[in-house]
């Protein structure tokens, strides 16, 4: 017994680490190394167990079938399809964070102080960051993926876009925090840990902004306007007009801090005045010619790369979980990635809504719009842990976790 607590108790640890080295994977590969580990480690309790508790965990292991399904379908094309370009990596590394997405959901199913102890460590993880990032350390200039030939802030050799996604994810637990220390906390307790949270959320902001991030900027957006706008629906009309207008004035000052970026500026006028959504458009046009050219089936993985590659400097997706999933899979793999999408939605977003749950919700929405603006939407593990946690805190709140 003292074993298997023990065992445990590292399991969890490595799972604590593994999600906080999302935001320096690529410092000394320590993020590659835990998530091997806990891959090993998390394998080897499933077949030492020999036991799959159905409760909670039925809808999880359905989903993650459904993921290797999609995943087999995408595979098969490729292998069918004729192509120049060649490789298995983006299917190691899907099949890597399905893996991961499943464990994560069994190892912290019912286990809230768990759920909590991984978000907490992980915002102290981008307060830490963020610091760093304040005063220059493991800051450097690399060349824009989306803009070629200029140039922006790069992490640890993380791209900055990468970087100000696991800002936002933080950004969107410390809004979790400061609603939780309002039902939680009174008097004085109340107002210093709210104030604590308030100054945690600016850093994030001031980090964004010096990432220039346009889809992070959005996110933090969206946000603010659940939290105010969907999320206390249940509140008197005047609590209603004030959690309004309230929420309006946290975008209104959000938006002008993260304005105040040159860089950032200059990205969203390029997008608004001249239609420049950083060559997204090029690739979505290319994802529907390919869709096309193979409706039912797509065209393979590695033709989409290959032939984002003609136009570009290197092998790119198509930016967009949905079209590249249209193109590389057809309607097959759309359709199968769909149904994922809103079981997910369904067993987060709706269950969220309804019963007042905050922290799936706002996870979930990160994520979605991740997916549908990220190059590395596919193989980026941090959106799938995410996406594992908010199933996971959602389904350890309901009364009913028999969900489909």
């Amino acid at each position: 017994m003292a074993a298997s607590k023990s065992f445990e108790r590292f399991k969890n640890c490595i799972l604590v680490l593994m999600v906080c080295s999302t935001q320096i994977e690529k410092l000394f590969h320590i993020c590659f190394f835990l998530e091997l580990i806990y891959i090993i480690i998390s394998a080897y309790d499933y077949v030492a167990t020999k036991y799959l508790p159905a409760y909670g965990l039925k809808a999880p292991l359905l989903l993650t079938k459904k993921w290797f399904l999609l995943l087999f379908v995408i595979l098969l094309i490729t292998s069918i399809y004729p192509c120049a370009y060649s490789s298995f990596d983006t299917f190691i590394k899907w099949a890597r964070n399905i893996i991961i997405f499943y464990f994560v959901i069994k190892d912290t199913i019912h286990k809230p102080y768990l759920l909590k102890f991984i978000v907490g460590a992980y915002c102290l993880t981008s307060v830490i960051c963020g610091m760093m990032i304040i005063n220059g350390i493991g800051l450097d200039l690399s060349e824009d993926e989306e803009y070629f030939g200029e140039t922006r802030l790069s992490f640890f050799e993380m791209n900055s876009n990468k970087v100000a996604l696991t800002f936002t994810y933080s950004f969107m637990i410390a809004i979790y925090a400061v609603d939780e220390c309002l039902k939680l906390f009174k008097n004085y307790k109340k107002i210093f840990f709210i104030a604590f949270f308030l100054v945690i959320m600016v850093l994030f902001l001031y980090c964004l902004s010096l990432l220039a991030s346009r889809g992070a900027m959005m996110m933090v957006f969206l946000g603010i306007a659940y939290y105010f706008g969907i999320y206390k629906k249940n509140s008197s009309v005047v609590m209603k007009f004030f959690f309004y207008c309230m929420g309006a004035g946290l975008i209104l000052f959000a938006y002008n801090y993260l304005m105040s970026s040159e860089v950032l500026a200059e990205r969203v006028s390029a997008s608004v005045d001249e239609g420049n959504y950083g060559a997204r458009d090029i690739l979505l046009y290319n994802a529907i010619d390919m869709f096309l050219e193979s409706p039912l089936y797509g065209v393979g993985m590695n033709e989409v790369c290959y032939r984002n590659h003609l136009y570009f400097r290197s092998y790119l997706t198509t930016h967009n979980y949905f079209t590249f999933m249209l193109s590389s899979g057809g309607l097959i793999g759309a359709i199968i990635f769909v149904e994922i999408i809103c079981r997910i939605a369904k067993n987060t977003l709706w269950h969220s809504y309804k019963r007042q749950y905050l922290l799936g919700a706002l996870l979930f929405v990160v994520a979605l719009v991740d997916f549908m603006k990220n190059g590395a939407c596919v193989i980026y593990v941090g959106n799938y842990i995410f996406l594992a946690i908010a199933y996971s805190y959602t389904i350890s709140r309901l009364e009913n976790v028999r969900v489909s």
